[in-house]
């Protein structure tokens, strides 16, 4: 079996603590169809608590992702820092169904041999993302086209040099 950088042998794991290290890179959210992300660094450690019902995996997050501006459409880096919880629990949801709707829970199969987190650690670096991305409304700096308004606004309101059209046009309307 071909080893992949986000898998984990789950048959490999010893009861308690396992820790592993992950790197999220541009190639990684490159080849995820309709990413918002295209360039990062982004460092992952998880630690992963093997208990006989589960998988208790705590994740840190922390590096640069590049987006893009809503204004202006520029690249501006943002850096991000984060801690999540995810439960892989081996219970059918029909046993537990409370449990169910939580978003921290994730059940797999008793036979999985191993456990790909690529699509886990994807979401979790995308809700990292804000809604509105304008880094002039972080930092109070314009931005690009917030410069490009101001300039239209300060530019004076008559254009010295007239359009022959318009000349004919104003005859027109002056009659």
């Amino acid at each position: 079996m071909q080893n992949r950088p986000f898998t984990i042998d789950v048959p490999k794991l010893r009861p308690g603590a396992n820790s592993f290290r992950f790197h999220m890179g541009s190639v990684f959210f490159r080849q995820v169809e309709h990413s918002l992300i295209q360039r990062a660094d982004v460092a992952v450690e998880a630690s992963i608590d093997r208990q006989p019902a589960l998988l208790d995996a705590r994740i840190a997050l922390e590096g640069n992702i590049e987006l893009v501006c809503d204004r202006c459409l520029q690249p501006y880096p943002k850096a991000i820092v984060a801690r999540h919880r995810i439960v892989y629990s081996y219970d059918a949801p029909d046993e537990q169904p409370e449990a169910a709707t939580d978003d921290e829970l994730v059940f797999i199969s008793r036979n999985l041999q191993t456990l790909d987190m690529s699509q886990d650690l994807y979401d979790l670096v995308s809700l990292q993302v804000p809604l509105r991305k304008a880094p002039c409304d972080e930092d109070n700096t314009l931005c690009l086209a917030d410069e490009q308004v101001r300039n239209l606004l300060d530019a004076p309101a008559g254009d010295t040099s007239a359009d022959p059209r318009w000349d004919a046009l104003n005859k027109l309307k002056d009659n």
